[in-house]
């Protein structure tokens, strides 16, 4: 099986203290941007602070103090963004990994056909298949049909090994959503 992966995101949800907050990446004078999600608007976070980072890696490398200073500039004045009147980009353009778990639960395991396992099928994604919102889907010659499925993507913020299931989500940076396309 070939598989492509979309990265249709409405949004990259991470934790900063005791809020939440929402970020799309999208497309601003040729160069990418990144928009703090206020409400029901938005804003382009360099607008707020110009030293701010413009990419969601670089925002999860800044850590607490980075978290904290978008927190004391969150509620500033700034450019508004009209997410429809944008080019969406892709949340994360070159993760450096997408481990991805398959059949993890029975109902999936039964639509496709196959029998449940005692542990979950990983398997990985590639860079090269991920698309932004709203691109077009490219069908292979080789298949007739695609299948899709809407994914919960957990955004990975800290080098983990062996982590106690208790803790484990003291590593999750932040959550989006994806568009799994396979053939």
């Amino acid at each position: 099986k070939k598989y492509s992966c979309s990265a249709s995101v409405d949004h990259h949800r991470s934790h900063f203290g005791d809020f939440n907050v929402r970020f799309f990446r999208y497309l601003a004078n040729g160069q990418p941007s990144l928009a703090l999600v206020r409400g029901s608007g938005a804003v382009d976070l360099r607008s707020l602070d110009s030293s701010l980072p413009n990419d969601l890696t670089e925002m999860i490398k800044g850590g607490e103090a980075l978290k904290a200073h978008i927190g004391k500039v969150a509620d500033k004045a700034g450019t508004a963004v009209v997410r429809n009147r944008v080019t969406l980009l892709e949340p994360f353009p070159a993760p450096s990994k997408i481990v991805c778990i398959g059949l993890n639960y029975q109902e999936h395991a039964a639509e496709s056909k196959l029998a449940p396992t005692a542990f979950p099928t990983v398997f990985t994604r590639f860079v090269s298949t991920l698309l932004a919102p709203g691109a077009p889907i490219l069908r292979p010659k080789v298949s007739t049909a695609l299948d899709y499925e809407v994914e919960l993507v957990a955004v990975i913020g800290a080098k983990a090994h062996y982590v106690p299931l208790g803790s484990a989500l003291n590593y999750v940076a932040g959550y989006t959503i994806a568009n799994d396309v396979s053939i």
